[in-house]
């Protein structure tokens, strides 16, 4: 199981190589414009593995962070996770001239029918602070033993949730203030695991974050 799980990550790994070579390109900030070239590129095809349970990426309506949601859903697929996409009003998530279509809404979403709900940064991710609706979505995943992660602005949604108290965590630099208030002990450094919590500090981070949910995943199988 150990060596299975290693060519695994090994293979998500190598296949983000090229997006790698695009973050080294460009420096796209969680508070500022959410797209970049590489980041319109279609992500993974691959076939979703017999007995992996769903994946939940929750996508802010706009100005998501592209370079953030690209590695976080290849890195998903070519593990072999079904992903399904939620954003709050439905239809599709815009940022820049990139189109994400959701397959449900926020509301509509039920932890119990999800293995991990990953949260994607950017500008808007703000938006979703206070959404009630997601708050009670990733403290029940998280309740649950289920893999919850947040990148970028995101993880303040997971810390007002009260999912970070008590734990460790690193989230955009300008909400720092905002998780320590709510009990997290803010790490210095890209991504953090704490147990099945998984966060990142933004798009430079998105490949070791993706990687890092992936192994969270597969440490529960």
């Amino acid at each position: 199981m150990r060596n299975t799980k290693g060519a695994t990550r090994a293979a998500v790994v190598a296949g983000l190589v090229a997006l790698c070579a695009a973050l080294a390109a460009v420096s796209v900030a969680c508070g500022g414009d959410g797209g970049s070239d590489a980041a319109q590129t279609p992500t993974a095809t691959a076939s979703p593995s017999p007995g992996l349970g769903a994946v939940l990426v929750v996508v802010p309506d706009d100005d998501f962070q592209q370079i953030e949601y690209k590695a976080v859903v290849d890195a998903l697929k070519t593990a072999g996770y079904p992903v399904s996409i939620a954003n709050r009003e439905g239809g599709d998530s815009l940022s820049g001239d990139v189109a994400v279509r959701s397959d449900l809404t926020i509301a509509d979403a039920d932890a119990a029918d999800y293995e991990a709900v990953v949260l994607i940064g950017g500008p808007g991710a703000a938006a979703l602070f206070d959404d009630a609706d997601l708050q009670d979505l990733v403290r029940t995943a998280a309740a649950d033993g289920k893999v919850v992660a947040a990148i970028c602005l995101a993880p303040v949604v997971l810390a007002r949730a009260g999912v970070l108290d008590g734990r460790r965590g690193t989230v955009w630099e300008d909400e720092v203030a905002v998780l320590e208030s709510e009990g997290c002990t803010v790490v210095g450094a890209p991504v953090v695991a704490d147990g099945l919590i998984v966060t990142g500090s933004g798009p430079e981070a998105a490949e070791e974050f993706a990687a890092q949910v992936v192994e969270a995943l597969q440490s529960r199988q």
